[in-house]
């Protein structure tokens, strides 16, 4: 085994991906309870229970996700640069969202809201980022260890994932433009909602498969 410490952070990347697919399964679900709540005349208390107890537990693993992959990314970045540079993107995120915790106090509501657009804007950059980092960095150690195939699939595969990202990223700020929907548009919003999850799911699916032929290739 080559890169041992590679190895053992592919591994667990697989598996804080794998609980990201739980994880966005949930709110994919929660999403149509959602919907269906608000169809039903008058509106289903039980199913706005169900879909809040689901978000909860979505959130819950994607924090454990979180944490996993934070371990993994330092593991994997003692064996390749770019995963290196990826455990950077995470960590500037992270510092990011800290101080915008402690801006949020700020008396000035169109203060507030400005360095709120901007953080989010600028941890999904970082977000984006770092996952292509981790992909182009498995992809370069496939390169060392003679796998053209997996090379070669990891650079396709970054870029079928940045597309997806951002059909995600613009279903989701639609909403933000539309004020005072109408029922109609709320289903239609929700719809939009459930097919941006949909778009997460594929974009997971696609990387935790990548990082299993990944895992596989590394053990050797």
């Amino acid at each position: 085994m080559r890169f041992p410490n590679a190895y053992k952070g592919v591994k667990k990347l697989f598996t804080a991906e794998l609980i990201n697919i739980a994880a966005l399964v949930l709110y994919l679900v929660a999403s149509v309870f959602a919907v269906l709540a608000v169809q039903t005349d008058p509106p289903r208390e039980s199913f706005a229970a169900l879909t809040g107890t689901l978000v909860l537990i979505a959130a819950i693993a994607l924090i454990v996700a979180f944490i996993i992959q934070i371990v993994g990314l330092v593991q994997g970045s003692r064996d390749e640069a770019k995963i290196h540079h990826a455990l950077i993107c995470v960590v500037i995120s992270i510092i990011v969202t800290v101080l915008v915790m402690f801006l949020s106090f700020i008396p000035d509501p169109t203060v507030r809201s400005g360095i709120s657009l901007a953080s989010e804007a600028l941890t999904k950059a970082l977000t984006i980022a770092s996952l292509q980092f981790i992909l182009r960095g498995i992809a370069d150690l496939s390169s060392k260890l003679g796998d053209e195939k997996m090379e070669k699939s990891g650079k396709r595969l970054a870029l079928v994932i940045l597309i997806l990202i951002v059909v995600s990223i613009v279903l989701n700020l639609i909403p933000t433009f539309i004020q005072n929907p109408s029922v109609e548009l709320k289903n239609v919003l929700s719809i939009l909602g459930i097919v941006a999850r949909v778009a997460d799911l594929v974009t997971s699916i696609l990387v935790i498969v990548y990082y299993g032929k990944a895992t596989k290739m590394l053990a050797k």
